[in-house]
């Protein structure tokens, strides 16, 4: 048979023995893909719909996977032998699903894995944040709520790892000063200015990757969620509240009297509201002078990308963004890495108080340390 799908179909599945292979219609000759050992099943897929036919473990089974020319539509035909004498029967299973994982994974035969939900290291990720969603929604009917709980969860989980980072970003700012006044010292030696930051960053105790590593550790979280919110019918046509009545769609406010290129006419207020709250983060977290363009880059561009983006995958970076916000501001509230008073050694600050001469104290000793701070403190400057 051929049966057709949707216009937004993204191509073939097949399970071949434990395998999943996934053939792009883009990808398809005109010759077509031919899978002839150990299919299992095969299938059509759209992005909330697919019809599979499973060969009940037939080894001989057959699937030739067409594409019609010039147009994104995709077919199947499949040539499963007769082996059953007569009067007994062969059997196959013809179905016509949407892709719900709870709904596939009940029917058996590993349909569930029809699902594109990322790379082997993100899907176990998704399918995790899929039953949690899954789960949440059967008390709290309203996937706008449910993503904003699975930000404010995700957010709260990852809190360590973000705490690092802001910290690092805090330190970095702590040292602005001496690594300007490194800068202008060594403006026309690159070699000596890179030698003497990072003499700086060993006496202040600092690591210049640090904001990076725990950003790249979340990075799996978030390219799941985005798996999940983008791809899963769950969303398709679930509403929040007002006017954003369809989560796995772009919310539109209203139509405007005429078109803006790449955007279209539909005003969407959540990329935007989103893209503010960027650059709010963007403006508090970077210390580095010469990144002070990317304040305004990163929340234009992030705007522009997200401005077509389903509203539940904006809601949910919306939100991230605000718990990043907070996140930042109990941080910079409770101050970032006390400095080094005089008797932490070299790099310490000359001005620090020393603590006055007593019974315990050697008042020669604080003396001596006190002038080799200045020293490191001139050498800086």
């Amino acid at each position: 048979g051929r049966p057709e799908i949707e216009k937004d179909q993204v191509g073939a599945v097949t399970m071949v023995g434990p395998d999943i292979v996934r053939d792009a219609t883009r990808k398809i000759g005109e010759e077509g893909k031919l899978h002839t050992s150990n299919v299992e099943w095969t299938a059509i897929k759209g992005k909330y719909f697919a019809v599979a036919l499973e060969f009940d473990g037939d080894p001989g089974a057959e699937v030739l996977i067409r594409k019609a020319p010039a147009v994104d539509r995709a077919w199947f035909e499949a040539k499963i032998p007769i082996r059953s004498p007569m009067g007994s029967s062969d059997s196959f299973g013809l179905y016509l699903v949407p892709l719900d994982f709870e709904i596939l994974q009940a029917e058996g035969h590993g349909l569930e894995r029809m699902l594109d939900l990322g790379w082997a290291i993100i899907e176990p990720i998704s399918r995790l944040l899929l039953k949690f969603m899954n789960f949440l929604y059967k008390f709290i009917p309203n996937y706008g709520w449910v993503i904003i709980i699975v930000s404010v969860v995700s957010k709260v989980i990852l809190h360590p790892l973000s705490r690092k980072q802001f910290q690092s970003m805090k330190d970095m700012q702590n040292v602005q000063g001496p690594m300007q006044k490194l800068r202008e010292k060594h403006k026309d030696d690159p070699q000596k200015l890179n030698k003497e930051m990072m003499e700086l960053y060993k006496r202040e105790g600092i690591n210049p990757m640090g904001g990076c590593f725990p950003m790249l550790l979340q990075m799996p979280v978030f390219f799941a969620l985005f798996q999940v919110l983008n791809k899963t019918i769950e969303l398709r046509h679930a509403s929040w509240f007002g006017w954003i009545n369809d989560l796995s769609r772009p919310e539109v406010l209203f139509e405007m009297p005429f078109p803006i290129p790449f955007l279209g006419s539909g005003f969407s207020l959540l990329p935007i509201v989103m893209g503010g709250l960027m650059f709010w983060q963007q403006k508090m977290s970077t210390v580095d002078p010469r990144q002070k363009a990317m304040v305004y880059m990163m929340p234009i561009l992030f705007t522009f990308l997200f401005y077509r983006f389903p509203s539940g995958l904006v809601l949910y970076w919306l939100v991230n963004n605000v718990m990043s916000i907070a996140q930042q501001r109990s941080i910079q509230k409770a101050g970032g890495k006390p400095k080094k008073d005089a008797d932490a050694g070299p790099g310490a600050d000359a001005t620090t108080p020393q603590p006055a001469a007593g019974k315990h104290s050697k008042p020669g000793k604080a003396k001596a340390r006190g002038k080799k701070s200045r020293a490191t403190a001139k050498e800086i400057t």
